[in-house]
């Protein structure tokens, strides 16, 4: 496919919204979306795909991240401490994606995450063992090093993620502040997004100078970014002024939708594509 038509990216608007949406309220990547969408309906390379896919969560975790700066939920030292783990590895995985990812690339056809829909259900639980208050921005607390240990290999699992599939950002490095730092829901996803904002750009760059020919989807894709861009703001500015219960609970219900509508999509592309 040269170019996405006009009327197909009108089309994709909504859901470029809530892509934004719930990337603004939870940190999660529109790769489950995007990649697909792109891969199998828009018949775009793998690595084509996944530079999309970068460029979008680029987008929409520095403009969350704005509103959560603004609203006092970034915890200061927090996203630099960890973010230096991540970067390294993501670079690895942009080293390994350019040498092997097309000959592998029908392994990403039809991924049902699934196991996105469980952690949503887990986080809903965790809201209900969390009191009913006003979290503010934590400084990075005292971890034990066995805690410390387990950060830094998790940012670099997921840094490596990133850089090889465009895959999880900072829905995951949000997790690791939560329930290995043991931060407040928000200031966990504005840590995560920060870190999104700063590595995110520099892969997609490294996936961009060795993707021939650029990417072929061309000024037809503003829109669908600008539509998602405004819904990490609006995400973003409804869960910045929340209690931490709400918070908790509210970011587990739009993992969950996250990854039953990713799911859904993958499926339907895999059993036949869009219909006409």
């Amino acid at each position: 496919m040269a170019e996405w038509p006009w009327l197909a990216v009108v089309g994709v608007l909504p859901l470029a919204l809530l892509v934004g949406l719930w990337a603004g309220v939870s940190g999660y990547s529109g790769w489950p979306i995007v990649v697909p969408l792109l891969f199998i309906a828009g018949e775009l390379s793998i690595r084509e795909s996944i530079a999309v896919s970068l460029l979008v969560d680029a987008l929409n975790a520095t403009v969350a991240a704005l509103v959560y700066h603004r609203r006092g939920r970034l915890p200061a030292g927090v996203a630099r401490d960890l973010g230096a783990w991540v970067l390294g590895p993501a670079l690895v995985g942009v080293a390994l994606a350019i040498a092997f990812l097309d000959r592998f690339s029908e392994l990403l056809r039809g991924a049902a995450p699934w196991v996105v829909v469980l952690v949503g259900v887990g986080l809903m639980v965790r809201s209900w063992h969390t009191p009913d208050a006003v979290s503010a921005p934590e400084p990075l607390a005292a971890a034990s090093a066995h805690r410390e240990g387990w950060s830094r290999a998790l940012a670099a699992v997921s840094g490596l993620a990133m850089g090889l599939v465009g895959m999880g950002g900072a829905f995951n490095l949000a997790l690791i502040f939560m329930f290995i730092r043991g931060m407040p829901t928000l200031s966990s996803v504005a840590s995560g997004l920060l870190i999104t904002a700063a590595v995110a750009p520099v892969l997609l760059m490294a996936h961009l100078v060795f993707l021939e020919g650029g990417l072929s989807v061309g000024a037809a894709l503003l829109p669908a970014l600008a539509g998602s861009a405004q819904g990490a703001v609006l995400g973003a500015r409804h869960a910045g002024h929340l209690p931490e219960r709400r918070p908790a609970s509210t970011v587990g219900a739009c993992v969950v939708m996250a990854g039953l509508a990713s799911t859904g999509l993958a499926e339907m592309l895999t059993d036949g594509g869009l219909p006409e």
